[in-house]
């Protein structure tokens, strides 16, 4: 009984996951996608190696100025790549339904871009080699910041994949803690700059942004955190 009882919950998030209007989400995987694909041909067209992340990090210094305006959503290897895709459906879906297409969008392209200077000033602090710091987990680290922050506070009655996105904040908020008080301090592999300033900008995002929900249903059942709310 237990375990039908488990595969019914399971076919209930992946309902809820698929049935979901989430169509910045949807861009943002396209997007991360077709980069990818152009990475692979890259690697295959001009590394000996066909070494995406050879490709990838050479690129910065062959050509900066297609690197660095990539560099959200450019990945290492297909193992990195697909870490992100899953992982920004696993937080944009529940996450997307908060906002109007609009503020989504500029969250996501402003945290991109954010992160990967808070990477880079990370590294450049403790490294004296080339700075190559791209990826789009700075984002995936903002949503889940935001899931960690909004979620608990909204409402009680979260859907699934509400708390499917919560649990794995609080998993993504115990990595950065975990980076931070493990060391190496002082080197380049000690903090990882574009996790950590995504999850503290998805965090305030998440306590202080305006609660805007993009699911019509959900319009009137969206609460305002306690320090939001007016008093008449």
């Amino acid at each position: 009984m237990n375990r039908t009882l488990d595969l019914s919950v399971l076919d209930a998030i992946v309902r809820e996951y698929t049935e979901a209007q989430s169509p910045v989400t949807q861009v943002l995987i396209i997007v991360i996608g077709v980069v990818f694909v152009g990475e692979l041909l890259g690697a295959a067209l001009l590394t000996k190696s066909n070494s995406v992340r050879i490709f990838a990090t050479g690129i910065f210094a062959v050509h900066p100025w297609v690197a660095w305006p990539l560099s959200p959503v450019l990945h290492k290897g297909l193992q990195h790549f697909l870490a992100s895709v899953l992982f920004a459906l696993l937080y944009g879906i529940p996450v997307e339904k908060h906002w109007n297409w609009k503020a989504y969008s500029a969250f996501i392209i402003v945290t991109g871009y954010a992160t990967i200077v808070s990477g880079t000033a990370s590294l450049w602090l403790f490294s004296d080699s080339q700075l190559a710091f791209y990826g789009a987990s700075g984002i995936i680290y903002a949503l889940a910041g935001y899931s960690f922050t909004h979620f608990t506070l909204e409402h009680d009655d979260m859907d699934l994949v509400e708390k499917v996105a919560l649990f794995f904040g609080v998993i993504a908020l115990v990595s950065v803690v975990f980076d931070i008080v493990t060391g190496p301090y002082f080197t380049p592999e000690w903090i990882n700059g574009g996790h950590l300033s995504g999850f503290v900008i998805g965090g305030l995002a998440g306590y202080f942004g305006p609660n805007e929900c993009n699911d019509q249903a959900r319009s009137e059942t969206c609460t305002m955190h306690p320090h939001q709310q007016i008093q008449n």
